[in-house]
């Protein structure tokens, strides 16, 4: 992956690409183990690990274009007239490569996360209810413990989209 998004002569980007890749896959799984919490569903941990890589591409393009980055917001041959609208429109995408980058990975773990406490606490409840009813949950908990598997599948899915994502930025500032 390193060698497709980076480029093969930017082999010091897989410790950085895989360390990212191992810590985030570790923080998803935490809220697999039984009252365990992942902090990646906490939208200020999300956002602080996007920005990091967000200022470190952004001051990677600064030392390796200088003042010949900022040429990117305003392609040649653009009119003066929306010279200013079109810079404004590229500065704002480009800072919100940091905020999608974090809520992305937010959303979708607090989302999951938060489906499989909530079966949990109701299978539980029906459960205890009765010895009928909890024979009757036994299918409910297959179900459950299906989607427990589905939830290890996104951990895993999740850090992969959020290293590959973050390579295609090393790549442009590259």
């Amino acid at each position: 992956m390193t060698r497709a998004q980076v480029g093969a002569s930017e082999a010091w980007a897989f410790p950085l690409l895989a360390g990212r890749f191992g810590g985030l896959l570790a923080l998803n799984l935490l809220r697999n183990v039984p009252y365990g919490f992942t902090v990646t569903s906490g939208l200020t941990v999300c956002l602080g690990v996007s920005l990091a890589v967000w200022f470190y591409t952004l001051l990677m393009r600064l030392s390796n274009r200088g003042l010949g980055f900022f040429d990117h917001f305003i392609p040649t041959g653009t009119p003066a007239v929306l010279a200013p609208l079109l810079a404004l429109i590229e500065t704002v995408s480009y800072a919100a490569r940091a905020l999608s980058l974090g809520v992305r990975l937010f959303s979708n773990m607090l989302a999951g996360h938060t489906l499989l406490a909530i079966l949990a606490g109701f299978l539980y409840t029906l459960a205890a209810s009765s010895v009928l009813v909890a024979v009757v949950c036994l299918a409910p908990f297959g179900l459950f413990t299906a989607l427990v598997g589905l939830e290890l599948a996104v951990s895993f899915i999740q850090a992969y989209v959020f290293v590959v994502l973050v390579a295609s930025y090393l790549r442009d500032s590259l």
